[in-house]
């Protein structure tokens, strides 16, 4: 079998913006608890960042004349990538930390946002991506208690806002 070699292109970093995320938990910082989305063009990317019981999403300008610098033993040298925007994703309801978010394209221009907190509550969120301000257009929030782990369908509960 012949093995693939993935190569970067480029290596691009941004700041969250400290007005955004003045004092972020500790444990924000693992990966984990983000997760991208680059739009059909590559020319911006989406990240949703979880820290405490709250998410936010960072629009970050992707530059593809950007060429990859490399340092010493050929380590990669990431350049400064702009921030477009930044929000924070209102319609997580988290009681407690989250401690997972997952990230996954769905049908109709849309996204979909998965959190777990601390408790195992997994909120399920879908996202338009079409529309500023990614509105939430559902939410499924499934709790899972004690000995019922592996019947989580049968303890969804569905709610539709609008």
């Amino acid at each position: 079998m012949r093995s693939t070699v993935l190569v970067a292109r480029s290596l691009q970093k941004a700041s969250v913006p400290p007005a955004l995320l003045s004092d972020p938990t500790p444990g924000s910082l693992q990966p984990t608890r983000l997760a991208a989305h680059v739009n059909g063009a590559g020319s911006s990317c989406s990240v949703y960042l979880a820290s405490g019981c709250r998410v936010y999403r960072i629009e970050i300008r992707l530059d593809a004349s950007v060429m990859l610098s490399k340092g010493k033993e050929s380590l990669l040298i990431p350049d400064n990538a702009q921030v477009i925007s930044s929000s924070v994703v209102d319609r997580c309801p988290h009681r407690s930390e989250i401690q997972s978010v997952a990230l996954a394209e769905g049908e109709d221009d849309c996204l979909i946002l998965g959190t777990v907190d601390s408790y195992g509550h997994l909120i399920v969120s879908r996202l338009d991506i079409v529309a500023d301000g990614h509105p939430i257009q559902y939410h499924l929030v499934i709790v899972v208690l004690g000995k019922a782990v592996g019947l989580g369908y049968a303890l969804a509960q569905c709610s539709n806002p609008w």
